[in-house]
This record gives C-alpha cells, structure tokens and sequence, in this order.
C-alpha cells in the first residue's frame, strides 16, 4: 500500500520497463491496496516530540498538526489525535494516518504577578525571579538608570515619577511589576552601568 498512489495503481512490476522477453511471457504486477491496511496505533503520550516523529515514521504514519498548550512538559506529547478525535496506544488504524500532537509549551497555567525588581542590585533582582517561578530573560546594561514608577490613583488615573537608581541596580523590567505572568515566563532587566561609580546619596539611599 502507498498513500501517495490511488487505489488499484501499479506499483511494481516484473519484468521492468524495456526488458526484453520472450512471446507469451507473463508479466507480474503489484497493484495498489483499494484500501489502507491498519497498523496498531503506536504510544506517543509522555514522549518527546521529536521521538514522536520516529516513532510515526516506523509505523507508516504521518505527523500533522503540533499544537502547543500550557503545561510544564516542555515539548512533550500530552495527546495523539487524528481526524479531530483523540486515538489511544494499540487501537488499528489506517497506514498512512495523519496523526496530531498536543505539546506542552513548557509554561504551565500556574498565574502568578510579576515582582517588582526596581532598585534592586542585579543578584538580587536575579534571585527574586527564580524564587518566582520565572525565569531570567535579556540583561541589558545602560549608561543612564532613572527609573519610572507608575502609581494608581483613586480615581483610576496613573501618574508617573522618575526616580535614579543607584549603580549595578535595576531601572527597568519587562514585564513590569504586578503584571499577571505564567509559571516560567522570562523576565527581562535593564541595569544602571555607569563608566564610573558615582558615590552620590541616590533617592533609594535616602
């Protein structure tokens, strides 16, 4: 049987092409399946996607969709789908199925608010993410570290302070404190690197 053959199609046949025979030879031919035969639904589940991919080629089956969802496992299979439905390890199939993977992304549903890292030194910043649950993104180092501080007020209005921050501290984040944030997201930080250390009381000092 071949997928990419209609039903009923020479596949193969015996003598080749141009061969030379003699009168009244018989000539063998190997013709396409009218049906696929079933093959026994291999376990993907727990696996990696990439072992997926193995796995299926083995089998005669072909990989489909990778859908990615919330979940801690990253890049591994969570359910094996076909045709919209999910096929479970053992059931027959037909040879040649595309077969869909859902994936965890390696995130997690786990909702949690960023903190707030501003004045921070680096180490500390750094420190106060992990023992979030997220993860340390892009550190950039800038010359300039004023800090912008975003406050509510009651009537729903934001005002904004510039505030500088003392050297080797966090000015910036993204995403900013209090943001909503999934378990591993990645936090990224601006540090205040001046050429040279300014020994001046800053705001946070006082």
């Amino acid at each position: 049987f071949s997928a990419n053959m209609p039903p009923l199609a020479v596949l193969k046949q015996f003598p080749q092409p141009n061969a030379k025979v003699k009168e009244n030879r018989k000539i063998y031919v190997t013709l396409n399946a009218e049906r696929a035969p079933l093959v026994r639904m291999p376990k993907l589940v727990s696996g990696s996607v990439k072992n997926a991919q193995l796995v299926l080629k083995t089998y005669d089956l072909e990989l489909g969709e990778i859908r990615y969802v919330p979940d801690l496992a990253l890049n591994y299979v969570l359910e094996q789908r076909t045709d919209g439905r999910e096929v479970l390890e053992g059931e027959r199939i037909p040879k040649g199925s595309v077969i869909d993977l859902v994936v965890g992304d390696g995130l997690g549903k786990q909702s949690l608010e960023s903190p707030n890292l501003i004045g921070l030194d680096l180490e500390s910043a750094q420190f106060a993410i992990v023992g979030s649950g997220l993860k340390i993104g892009e550190t950039k180092h800038e010359k300039e570290g004023v800090a912008v501080i975003e406050t509510e007020m009651e009537d729903g209005t934001f005002t904004y302070k510039e505030q500088r921050v003392s050297p080797g501290a966090v000015f910036k984040q993204q995403p900013s404190a209090g943001v909503r944030m999934r378990l591993g997201q990645m936090v990224d930080l601006w540090v205040y690197s001046p050429d040279s250390l300014n020994t001046n009381p800053t705001l946070l000092d006082q």
